[in-house]
C-alpha cells in the first residue's frame, strides 16, 4: 500500500531488560503495551505492529491520515516520557508492504531515519511535503543527527518536552538508572530541552513554526533571552 509510514523505538530499552527482575520488567512491558493500545484505539489506528520496544505504524496516504499519525505521535511522546519510557521515531512517506512481514523501502527509510537522530523526540523525513495550514504540531526544526550528517530542517513534532532535570530524573529510574549522567546521553537530553526551549520562544515571540528562526535554535532563543527579537 501507499502511506505513512511510523517507526519509532524506547531509548534504552536494553539497559531497562537488564537491569530490571523479571516482576519489574514484566510490569515495563505491559505498561508500553498497554499505553500503545489505548492510543492507537484513540486515533482509531488499526495497522500497527510491536516488535519487542520497537513501534510500526502504517496509515494511508491522505492529509487527515498524516494529522491523526501526528496528534498519536505527539500524545505517544507526552505519555512515554511521564513511564520512564523515552522514544525516538521517524515517519516516512511512499510504499511499503503490510503482512505477516512488513517491508518496503519506505519502512527502511523510516527506520533509518529513526536511528540517526540524537533526541528524544519524532520529526518527519525530508522529502515530505506539507501544507500547514491543514496540520497541527509540526514545527520546521534542524532534527540533532549524528556528527557526520548534514544538517537539515525536518518537520518536528511538538510536544510538552520537561525541563532538563525532569528529563534527566525521568531517564535514569525504572531499568534506565544507575548510571552516571554520560556525554552521550546528557547530549540527547540536552538536544530534547534545546527543542522545549525553542518551542518556548517561538510562542514567546508569537512566531509560528511554518519556517525555521535563526542560524541555529540557541541562536533564536539567545535572541529571545535577550529581547532582540521584534515581535
Amino acid at each position: 500500500m501507499r502511506g505513512y509510514f511510523f517507526c519509532v523505538d524506547i531509548l534504552g530499552f536494553s539497559r531497562i531488560v537488564k537491569n530490571l527482575d523479571q516482576h519489574s520488567l514484566d510490569s515495563k512491558i505491559n505498561s508500553w503495551v498497554s499505553l500503545i493500545e489505548k492510543l492507537t484505539a484513540k486515533y482509531k489506528l488499526e495497522t500497527y505492529q510491536l516488535l519487542s520496544d520497537t513501534l510500526l505504524v502504517g496509515v494511508g496516504d491522505t492529509i487527515e491520515d498524516l494529522s491523526n499519525l501526528i496528534q498519536f505521535a505527539c500524545d505517544l511522546l507526552n505519555e512515554s516520557i511521564l513511564q520512564s519510557l523515552p522514544v525516538r521515531g521517524a515517519i516516512s512517506f511512499g510504499e511499503y508492504f503490510w503482512g505477516k512481514l512488513v517491508y518496503g523501502a519506505t519502512v527502511i527509510e523510516a527506520h533509518t531515519f529513526e536511528k540517526k537522530q540524537n533526541w528524544i523526540g519524532v520529526c518527519l523525513n525530508v522529502s515530505i511535503s506539507i501544507d500547514m495550514s491543514k496540520v497541527k504540531n509540526l514545527v520546521l526544526y534542524p532534527i540533532p543527527m549524528s556528527k557526520n550528517e548534514i544538517i537539515k530542517s525536518h518537520y518536528a513534532i511538538s510536544w510538552n518536552v520537561p525541563t532538563f532535570e525532569e528529563l534527566a530524573t525521568l531517564t535514569n529510574r525504572d531499568g534506565l538508572g544507575g548510571r552516571m549522567l554520560d556525554w552521550d546521553w546528557g547530549d540527547k537530553i540536552s538536544n530534547t530541552v534545546i527543542f522545549g526551549l525553542y518551542l518556548q520562544a517561538l510562542q514567546d515571540c508569537k512566531k509560528t513554526g511554518e519556517t525555521f528562526h535563526g542560524y541555529h535554535p540557541v541562536h533564536f532563543i539567545d535572541l529571545t533571552l535577550r529581547k532582540k527579537i521584534v515581535e
